[in-house]
């Protein structure tokens, strides 16, 4: 299938090379670096381009116009259940299109698994036996190396450093001395032939501290540095502009775009302003703009109102991703991991999760996280504790998910209020159901009315055939009456007969000689005669008969019509009835419908201005937790609980009450309110009822539960976030700005360092947890949750570097003895830093001017342009080290006393881990502050003052051993 002309968020392929268009002035200065430089670190923000600019830009170039083989090498994150090793990786990724080593060279030293020696094989097998320059080995996230155990990267880095540092490693010339004879000369040279290999690194800007653990075994390996920035407006107009024009084989024909549509769309990239344009926006617009307007449309020309709403096509990019998956449960849990879980919407930025994490708390498996990643909706970046964490792929995406989430809330919502309803008419409908039934009822009444009437209509049919069998048997009755008669006469007749016939018979006995005939005639007449007698008994008995059943079935008769006449009654009085019933279920059904439809309304109404009211309360509660009125917000928040409405939002809230008053050790408060909390969350966490919670562990388990992602936002707001810095070395210094601190190396052990100076929500916790005195707030201003503390001594700062130890189990760094306080370093408990830790962290392994930049309003708030005020921490642009604020904001407390003559000592002496001077009667600060002049922000100057003074611009943050 033909491609696209734009490949969405995805990075450029090397196939991809004549479509990538926009970093032509980026390419042109890598590759005269590469070809100058053995070693080039490309660094940038993530999501910049640097894997594209490396396929479709560097890469081709360099295996064209220099003939090199460029060898991609990604390591991916280390986890246990992976049995390679980085420096294994690598070489399985050389031999894979090389052809195997020559004979010579694996009889020389066998089983020699290093890098030089594979490059060396696939140097020979290339050059046809005249070795020439041919190999580039470019590590895209290198950032991955660092998260597999430390001796697989110093492994890696002692088998990287041979092949830059030696011609011939030593095992190849003892195994020569051996056998001096068993190469031929053309072979020697070949083995002596030096190894020209270029590298290429590409790294996070926020990983680039990690570069320094390999400076031990490749001490150049930050000496050429490449920084990839976002694409200008003409390099992002050339991105637009040339794959539309191109006239290659694509699935779409070549168009144009209308200056009105180039112009709407570079002003919506830029965000309205002369500002760079990061190409993953850029990318994900022309791909829709291609297949929805040239392919599906057949327009060739890209207007204006095709890009009518761009922050919409961002958000259906997001929703049409999330729409391929196909299975409804695991969208919804896709949704509810990056809606809810990947981003912080108080602070509307991402948030990373450990892949464990998500599983466990989000329900979303490996194979959806894989989905995700495929779809570019998330990245995958390796940790340095093993294994990977997730985060949402762009900050381009958080408007539209925020968005997305805002409308599958409403929809949700509204899908319970829809429930409510239905619920509501489930019981219209059973009244209904009832009114139907009564209906019915009266209609069977209606039925046995209409069959009574039947019935009395067959009765009387009865009755009238009851009638004419009457008549019948009556007509009988004299039928037999006068049979009797006959038979009566028949029968006196036949006794006359008789006696006739015994007068005969006495005549022929008197006669004595009557004949034989006439004596059997005479038997035969009798007989005939006594047979009609019997005959006409007979048919009286059945004519009696006849007559009682008449009579019988006439009294049944009547029985039957005064049975009709009742029931006929008792129907006509039950479908009154039921008539009666229906229309009062009918009047109730409308007037239950009537109340529920006005019910319904006014629920809606009631718990939608109840939700406003209680976001709005909630809202009040977080400013006056910004502005450290923590008993103000209980009370806020206890009223908004009241309302019973927004309860996700109330709960939310309460939780960083519950955490406050949990880590102050006010811990019967923070278990009602952590109750509370539960009950809003529709959760049950069986709290004890009598106890309570008893320990701080319980509470953060309990809020973890109820919300995992709030628990971290929480522990990153009241306290430090700490980061790793390398040891190394460095040089400090700068006699312009101080002429006590001339130039001098130093070497330090590796140590963490908070992220920002201490804010006010940091320190004022630790004053209600301990009963310290609180600073002062004399301006409107200060003490803003987000801003750093202010109006702190050294010995404050001190107090609480102690207990952060103390809470954190971890044995003290700083201990006291009597009025003289002493630092053991290497200690893992908080502490502040030394000079030299402070300046070496500032600098970041950079020569910039400040920390992180040579251009001061990127990194600091000085005078210029704060404002003359303290601002939020962490807002200005990180050094390499991932430090904010380091320059400007507030003066920053060292550790050091100050001396005029230590670091003249240092240069002369150098020596490792300085703790600064033994004593004095003043204390070093750093960074320069909020209403200071630029200069004094810069990373070498340094001001001093007595331990005691609690000045409106004196801060800290705190360092740890390792």
């Amino acid at each position: 299938m033909k491609p696209y002309r734009y490949p969405g968020p995805q990075p450029f392929s090397g196939q991809q090379q004549h479509i990538f268009f926009g970093r032509t002035k980026e390419l042109d200065e890598l590759l005269r670096l590469v070809r100058r430089e053995q070693w080039l670190v490309l660094y940038g923000k993530s999501g910049l381009g640097k894997s594209s600019l490396l396929n479709a830009g560097l890469a081709p170039h360099l295996a064209k116009d220099d003939g090199m083989a460029p060898v991609f090498i990604r390591f991916h994150a280390w986890t246990e259940s992976r049995k390679d090793t980085c420096l294994g990786i690598a070489i399985d990724l050389l031999k894979k299109d090389a052809a195997p080593p020559p004979k010579w060279l694996t009889q020389l030293v066998e089983k020699d698994l290093s890098l030089w020696r594979f490059l060396k094989a696939r140097q020979i097998a290339q050059s046809g036996g005249d070795a020439k320059p041919s190999t580039l080995l470019i590590f895209d996230q290198f950032e991955e190396l660092f998260t597999f155990p430390a001796s697989a990267v110093e492994a890696f880095a002692k088998s990287l450093a041979e092949v830059f540092y030696t011609d011939i490693p030593e095992r190849y010339r003892m195994a020569l001395e051996k056998q001096p004879t068993l190469l031929s000369e053309a072979e020697l040279r070949q083995l002596h032939e030096p190894l020209p290999l270029r590298v290429i690194t590409a790294i996070r800007t926020d990983r680039m501290a990690l570069m320094h653990q390999l400076k031990p075994f490749l001490p150049g390996t930050l000496d050429v540095c490449y920084e990839l920035r976002p694409l200008s407006h003409a390099a992002a107009e050339e991105a637009v502009l040339n794959p539309a024009y191109d006239a290659g084989n694509f699935r779409t024909p070549r168009f144009d775009y209308a200056d009105e549509a180039l112009d709407t769309l570079l002003l919506f990239l830029s965000s309205g302003r002369k500002q760079d344009i990061e190409s993953f926006q850029l990318q994900i617009l022309c791909e829709h703009l291609e297949k929805n307007v040239v392919e599906r449309a057949g327009r060739l020309r890209i207007a204006a109102s095709d890009l009518a709403d761009p922050a919409g096509i961002l958000e259906n990019y997001y929703l049409d991703k999330i729409g391929e998956i196909a299975d409804p449960g695991s969208r919804l849990a896709a949704r509810k991991l990056i809606e809810e879980g990947l981003i912080f919407e108080e602070e509307e930025r991402r948030v990373t999760l450990f892949e464990g994490q998500i599983q466990r708390v989000w329900g979303v498996d490996a194979a959806l996280l894989a989905r995700l990643e495929d779809t570019h909706l998330l990245r995958r970046e390796p940790s340095l504790r093993g294994g990977y964490t997730y985060e949402l792929s762009h900050d381009t995406l958080v408007a539209p998910v925020l968005k997305a989430k805002a409308k599958r809330m409403a929809e949700e919502s509204r899908a319970e209020l829809e429930a409510v309803e239905a619920r509501k008419a489930a019981e219209l409908a059973a009244l209904r159901e009832q009114a139907e039934v009564e209906k019915r009822r009266a209609e069977a009444a209606e039925q046995l009315r209409n069959e009574a009437v039947a019935g009395r209509q067959r009765a009387r049919t009865f009755a009238y055939l009851a009638a004419l069998v009457a008549v019948v048997a009556l007509g009988l009755g004299v039928f037999a009456f006068f049979k009797q008669r006959d038979a009566s006469t028949a029968s006196e007749k036949a006794k006359q007969e008789e006696t006739k016939a015994k007068d005969a018979l006495t005549q022929v006995e008197m006669e004595k000689k009557a004949t034989e005939t006439q004596r059997q005639k005479a038997e035969e007449s009798a007989a005939l005669a006594k047979q009609k007698a019997i005959e006409a008994e007979a048919a009286n008995t059945l004519a009696q008969a006849n007559l009682i059943r008449a009579k019988t079935e006439e009294t049944r008769a009547k029985a039957a019509l005064a049975q009709v006449e009742m029931e006929k009654s008792a129907t006509e009085a039950q479908r009154q009835k039921a008539e009666e019933n229906y229309r009062l279920a009918q009047d109730k059904t409308q007037e239950a419908e009537k109340q529920a439809t006005t019910a319904s309304l006014a629920l809606a109404e009631q718990q939608k201005a109840l939700a406003e009211i209680a976001r709005r309360t909630v809202r009040d509660a977080q400013t006056q937790i910004y502005h450290l009125d923590y008993e103000g917000a209980l009370a806020t928040l206890q009223s908004a609980a009241a309302l019973q409405a927004a309860q996700a939002e109330v709960s939310d809230a309460l939780l960083e009450m519950v955490f406050f008053y949990a880590e102050t050790g006010k811990f019967d408060r923070a278990t009602g309110l952590l109750d509370t909390a539960a009950q809003l969350a529709g959760r049950d966490l069986t709290i004890p009822k009598t106890s309570g919670l008893t320990n701080l562990k319980d509470f953060h388990d309990a809020i973890k539960t109820l919300q995992p992602a709030r628990f971290d936002s929480l522990l990153a707001r009241y306290f430090p976030v700490m980061l790793s810095i390398p040891g190394g070395t460095d040089t400090l210094g700068s006699e312009e700005y101080d002429t006590e601190r001339p130039r001098h190396a130093v070497t330090l052990s590796p140590f963490k360092m908070a992220k920002t100076e201490t804010t006010w929500w940091q320190y004022y916790l630790f004053c209600e947890a301990t009963g310290n005195e609180k600073p002062e707030t004399a301006n409107s201003w200060a003490g803003d949750g987000d801003n750093p503390v202010t109006n702190v001594s050294w010995y404050d700062a001190v107090e609480y570097a102690n207990w952060l130890s103390e809470r954190e189990g971890a044995e003290k760094a700083i201990s006291k003895t009597g009025d003289e306080y002493a630092v053991q370093l290497h200690k893992v408990g908080y502490r502040l830093p030394t000079d030299a830790e402070w300046e070496y962290a500032a600098r970041g392994g950079t020569d910039f001017e400040y920390a992180g930049s040579s251009e001061v309003d990127e990194v600091a708030w000085y005078a210029s342009n704060s404002r003359f005020r303290t601002r939020p921490a962490g807002l200005k642009k990180a050094n390499t080290y991932g430090l904010h604020d380091l320059s400007g904001n507030v003066w920053e407390w060292c550790w050091d006393w100050y001396g005029k003559n230590y670091y003249e000592q240092l240069r002369t002496s150098p020596k490792k881990d300085p703790p600064g001077p033994d004593s004095g009667s003043s204390r070093v600060l750093h960074g320069g502050s909020w209403n200071y002049d630029d200069d004094l922000c810069q990373v070498s100057f340094r001001s001093v003052s007595i331990p005691s003074n609690r000045g409106g611009s004196n801060g800290f943050r705190v360092v740890q051993g390792r």
